[in-house]
């Protein structure tokens, strides 16, 4: 039987002093280590335990305690109490869970059409940030860039783009989307990537052959590139 209440919970010593218990009640704790084996540290600690448990109680007679074990439904009522604490407890597990599993997912899309594919996300968002090589966007993407840009603006999703200050007054500019806000930063941003931060995402676009794109989703890494982002409007100029 000692056995079978370790597999409930019990202790191996809170297992032998219950059975003693259940054999011959209102024993002394130094009764019980004869009896049991296990040392009076552990008698009073695992008695303690027990009583907490509400599976063992005790008597005072002669300013002693007398202890006894209460009926085996006692222990269907710990496990009751015990499966409550753990249903109460388990959605604050989850969340621990979800936390930990938050890790960085990086995803790699080859070729113009994987390009697309994260456009298409980016077309599911309210608003985003960009920063980068715009004037090849378009230069690539071609057709789907323009879809891009009126998709944008009959969604009327809005952003916030920082362009090199070489393509102020250039034509290209009147292709982006009404609901874009463009400002300029040195030739030092242009390249050949383009960058992208939306819903906890990150999307690195790389403009040269064989062309693909870079997502990166993770709240940890969109929050850093959003804060970069910031620094860089704050010094960039806005639109004549």
């Amino acid at each position: 039987m000692e056995e079978e209440l370790t597999k409930l919970g019990f202790s191996a010593s809170q297992a032998k002093i219950y059975i003693e218990l259940l054999k011959k009640p209102n024993l002394l704790a130094g009764e019980i280590s004869k009896r049991t084996g296990v040392n009076r540290r552990t008698i009073y600690d695992s008695l303690d335990t027990l009583e907490k448990k509400g599976i063992v109680g005790h008597n005072i007679v002669a300013n002693k305690k007398h202890y006894f074990a209460i009926g085996p439904e006692s222990i269907m009522r710990n496990i009751e109490d015990m499966k409550d604490s753990a249903l109460k407890l388990i959605p604050k597990l989850r969340e621990l869970s979800k936390k930990e599993q938050e890790e960085t997912n990086i995803i790699l899309y080859r070729g113009k059409k994987g390009v697309k594919n994260i456009l298409n996300l980016i077309l599911k968002c309210k608003e985003y940030v960009s920063f980068g090589a715009t004037e090849q966007f378009p230069e690539v993407m071609e057709h789907d860039y323009y879809l891009f840009q009126n998709m944008k603006e009959k969604l009327k999703i809005k952003s916030r783009v920082i362009l090199s200050k070489k393509l102020s007054g250039q034509k290209i500019l009147k292709t982006v989307s009404p609901t874009t806000k463009i400002r300029f930063l040195s030739e030092k941003i242009t390249g050949p990537t383009s960058t992208f931060i939306f819903n906890n995402k990150v999307a690195i676009f790389v403009w040269e052959l064989p062309y693909f794109g870079i997502l990166i989703e993770s709240k940890n890494v969109y929050n850093s590139y959003l804060e970069y982002f910031e620094e860089l409007w704050k010094s960039s100029l806005k639109q004549s």
